[in-house]
């Protein structure tokens, strides 16, 4: 884990300002209200909840995929425009996306070295284009890998470059997503529940690579799931969703330790606990309806 650069004055790399999202229907059911916060370089923030939450949503409208309905999403400073059919400017390529079933966002039509490949051809444009605007390129100083050189960071041998998705398994899909989107040498790299689909021996092993690849890089990770026990390994700080709300943030072993929030306890009563006398957790009483005021810590 390291250390959050909000103490040492950087300024945030993502800022979320009170996002709202409504979904149409009668009447509409709002899926985000009014979530903030911040994310700073090199950082590592897991944002966690159960299923209806909101995350999924959050993680759209942070990569632009989905316009808030009130709220705005700042990206070194600047408004981030919603993304369009158009063609988006190299310099939104440093946000990056890996989402949850491997198996539908990777083309089953296409080999997974010139998958790889267009992460690297969207670092170079977006080189081109700093460079263009007086900036400091981006990746400069460091070393550019070739797709089979990322291939072999993620475990897989350099030939696995000329075959098609289908024929890996999907904690192999998984990396191979993780690391085209790494290849991009983005600021910001968006885990969407990328290890629910995954089995629970390989879920650990995705979720750490993910994270050293991005932290050697120098990516900020927002890393999204509901399993706060798998979180808990990689996140410098973790921010609790309910219902469309944030109810509790602050440094994951603050989190862990001393849940102060009665839905962050849930979340923490519901993890098995391995100490062999087989006890399942407690299950939560139907229609449990927790407060949706936010503490910190």
């Amino acid at each position: 884990m390291t250390e959050p650069a909000k103490a040492t004055g950087a300024e945030p790399i993502l800022e979320v300002r009170d996002i709202v999202v409504d979904y149409p229907g009668h009447p509409p059911v709002r899926a985000v209200d009014g979530v903030s916060f911040e994310l700073y370089p090199g950082e590592v923030v897991g944002l966690v909840g159960e299923s209806g939450c909101g995350k999924s949503t959050m993680a759209r409208v942070i990569t632009g995929l989905l316009k808030p309905t009130k709220g705005e999403v700042l990206y070194r400073g600047e408004p981030l425009p919603p993304l369009t059919a158009r063609r988006r400017s190299p310099k939104y390529t440093g946000i990056q996306m890996v989402f949850q079933d491997p198996s539908s966002s990777l083309n089953p039509r296409r080999r997974v070295g010139s998958q790889v490949e267009d992460g690297l051809q969207a670092a170079r444009a977006r080189a081109a284009y700093e460079t263009e605007e007086g900036g400091v390129a981006v990746g400069a100083g460091v070393k550019e890998l070739t797709a089979s050189q990322w291939l072999q960071r993620i475990g897989l041998s350099a030939q696995a470059a000329g075959r098609y998705p289908q024929s890996f398994s999907g904690g192999q899909r998984q990396r191979i997503a993780t690391a085209r989107a790494l290849a991009a040498r983005p600021s910001l790299l968006v885990g969407d529940e990328p290890i629910s689909a995954l089995d629970a021996s390989t879920q650990a092993r995705v979720a750490g690579l993910m994270c050293q690849l991005a932290l050697e890089q120098g990516t900020s990770l927002l890393f999204i799931s509901h399993d706060l026990s798998i979180v808990r390994l990689i996140a410098d700080r973790i921010i609790v969703m309910y219902a469309g709300r944030v109810v509790e943030r602050g440094r994951t072993d603050q989190v862990w330790n001393d849940p102060r929030h009665p839905y962050t306890k849930a979340l923490l009563g519901a993890i098995p606990a391995p100490d062999g006398s087989g006890r399942m957790p407690v299950a939560t009483p139907t229609g449990t309806v927790y407060p949706r005021d936010e503490i910190s810590h």
